[in-house]
């Protein structure tokens, strides 16, 4: 396989799937029935696109054709790996036996990668750590995941030959062992080249060492959470962690490697989110993508060796409590989508350090999904979904486009140094950044019902900075606005709520007013009714706040509207918001006073970044200044 016939060679489709079939009578009166209830609205106000442009139709027809795909061996449970991050070899050692006894059957250990936003782990993989590590730990019994990068402190072709050397002194043969060395030299060569970082070794020094070793071992893997972290979509995750695949594929024809061993020294690693549908899509689409590649380098086929570890990039620090139902669903999803084994990040992960609570919630929402959903004993049950099959295709089509892409750029190297990469996810990163301003993406207890009394959570160690890496959590954003709230000297900032007639009249309105506030940390006023304007007005010069929001109906806001913006104006109000769309009236309202209109749909993130400014609140971080 020559680097310059792939990219020609994959210039056609992955598969032929015959498309759904439509126009059945009982569609055809399901149809008519939505043309009633949308009464005159278009049919395509029920759709909804992925991130990668794949229609989401209301309903899809059951694909009576399609047979399920081969993901895990029928009835054959995934590996629950826990991971396992703590920086002292005892202290990982102890976690180990814990998850192990409590149901795990594998571990993920990880060396420090300066690389890692996830951050932590052991601080080498010297053969005096990796002993202490695995002290009590049955490596026979069990499946191995070593986590390090090419900036690692110790090399991965030495930690390699460093952990087959403790297994022989433990007593076991090294290749008997299942072991997966996870490390992504094309992924962290370009993090380099974004970063400074020092990388060292090559996947040459790698196979050297297996070879040395005499261990099948996957020894590089194709990391789609490096692309993922940076804002990839599902298919651009796929697309980029497939293209990291062929340049390993070229790396072993360079050094010699037997085609038929290609496969097996490679493993891959994506990542499960909070999207049910695209999620179990991504995990199945992976599988008929390297089947592809397999075929049109001509390497035997071979089952793909799919690890998938639940997203970082959704976790929040702000009530954390949530990510365990997103951990959950991603959890689901993964397992649905068959992958072989699954790390599920503790739901404290994004503050720090996790300890031994949420690292066990992380353990038993496998267990659970494993032994109680019987998730396990049916083979790939998305098989004959339309929807799935349908989102599936969608999935594979997005990922082969990015991956031709790639190839034409002669492959990630030249795609990283002529700046496509960075190109193609910073477009992708603003595309979702304006959702989640504007709320068209919420994130439950941070952008919308967030809780500014919550409790703080444990965590062993705060979490590292990452400001020189270029990774981002969703939340983060509207967690940096949290924070500067949070830090103000003196009173905390606030916005009075200037209501207008009776409760039932404005409480729907104050309520939407003090959760948009909120999520910026910004406190609010209670809405209390006020007899008349002079009593309005006083409450606000008691309340000591300098911004104020109208709330009412829409009808009192035409008849009193102008009269209570110019008093709260002339009572030294600096900026004046109202709830809800000014519509007919504005030109009256802004004329008496109004400056911005807080509504549905409108770009939250922005409005509350400005009311940190005129509040002379100072940002927490870089995040909030984008």
């Amino acid at each position: 396989m020559q680097g310059t016939d792939v990219a020609g060679r994959i210039k056609g489709d992955v598969s032929n799937v015959p498309e759904t079939q439509t126009g059945t009578v009982s569609e055809e009166l399901w149809l008519e029935q939505v043309d009633k209830a949308l009464k005159g609205a278009a049919r395509e106000t029920l759709t909804r696109k992925t991130e990668d442009g794949a229609l989401i139709a209301p309903l899809f027809k059951r694909e009576a054709a399609a047979r399920p795909r081969e993901l895990r061996p029928a009835r054959t449970a995934w590996h629950v790996s826990s991971r396992i991050d703590l920086e002292t070899p005892g202290a990982a050692a102890l976690q180990a036996v814990e998850d192990l006894q409590g149901g795990a059957s594998g571990v993920s250990l990880v060396i420090a990668n300066p690389l890692d936003p996830r951050g932590f782990g052991l601080p080498d993989a010297t053969i005096d750590t990796l002993t202490s590590a695995f002290d009590g730990v049955l490596l026979d019994i069990i499946t191995l995941r070593l986590e390090l990068g090419m900036a690692s402190s110790t090399p991965p072709s030495q930690a390699l030959q460093n952990l087959a050397a403790v297994a022989r002194d433990k007593g076991y043969d090294p290749r008997a062992l299942s072991v997966v060395l996870a490390c992504d030299p094309v992924g962290d060569a370009t993090l380099a080249l974004q970063t400074g970082a020092d990388t060292h070794d090559s996947i040459a020094a790698l196979l050297t060492e297996r070879e040395a070793a005499g261990v099948s071992w996957p020894v590089v893997c194709a990391d789609g959470r490096i692309w993922h972290d940076q804002g990839a979509t599902q298919g651009q995750e796929l697309g980029l962690a497939f293209a990291s695949c062929l340049e390993m594929f070229r790396a072993f024809e360079r050094a010699g490697l037997s085609q038929s061993d290609w496969a097996q020294a490679v493993s891959v690693t994506l990542v499960a989110d909070a999207d049910q549908q695209a999620t179990i899509a991504k995990a199945r689409a992976a599988r008929m993508i390297f089947a592809r590649i397999l075929e049109v380098c001509g390497v035997p086929q071979s089952p793909l060796k799919l690890h998938m570890e639940t997203s970082w990039r959704m976790l929040t620090r702000r009530d954390p409590a949530v990510n365990m139902l997103r951990n959950t669903v991603a959890c689901f999803s993964a397992a649905v989508g068959g992958a072989n084994s699954l790390t599920v990040l503790p739901h404290t992960q994004a503050l720090g350090l996790p300890d031994r609570l949420a690292r066990r919630l992380a353990r038993n929402t496998q267990s659970i999904l494993m032994e109680e959903g019987h998730l396990a004993q049916v083979s790939d049950p998305a098989a004959g979904s339309g929807a799935l099959e349908s989102i599936t295709r969608a999935c594979v089509d997005a990922a082969w486009k990015v991956l031709q892409a790639v190839e034409a750029k002669g492959g990630v190297p030249n795609a990283a140094e002529t700046g496509m990469l960075s190109k193609l996810l910073s477009q992708t990163s603003d595309a979702r950044r304006a959702k989640l301003g504007n709320l068209s993406l919420p994130l439950t207890g941070v952008s919308t019902f967030p809780n500014l009394t919550e409790a703080p959570v444990q965590v062993q160690a705060p979490a590292p900075e990452i400001s020189d890496l270029p990774f981002s959590r969703l939340s983060a954003p509207f967690e940096s606005l949290r924070d500067a709230a949070d830090a103000a000297v003196g009173d905390a900032p606030h916005v009075f709520l200037a209501p207008l007639g009776r409760p039932a009249g404005f409480s729907a309105r104050a309520t939407f007013a003090a959760n948009a506030f909120a999520a910026g940390g910004l406190r609010t006023s209670e809405a209390d009714e006020a007899p008349d304007l002079k009593a309005l007005v006083e409450a606000y010069t008691y309340s000591g706040a300098r911004l104020a929001c109208l709330i009412g109906p829409d009808a009192l806001y035409k008849e009193q509207g102008e009269e209570v913006l110019r008093a709260l104006r002339d009572a030294g109000c600096t900026y004046l918001y109202m709830a809800g769309r000014p519509g007919a009236a504005e030109t009256e309202l802004r004329a008496a006073g109004l400056d911005t209109a807080l509504y549905a749909g409108c770009d939250l993130l922005s409005l509350l970044q400005e009311a940190h400014i005129r509040l002379g609140v100072a940002a927490a971080t870089e995040e909030t200044a984008r």
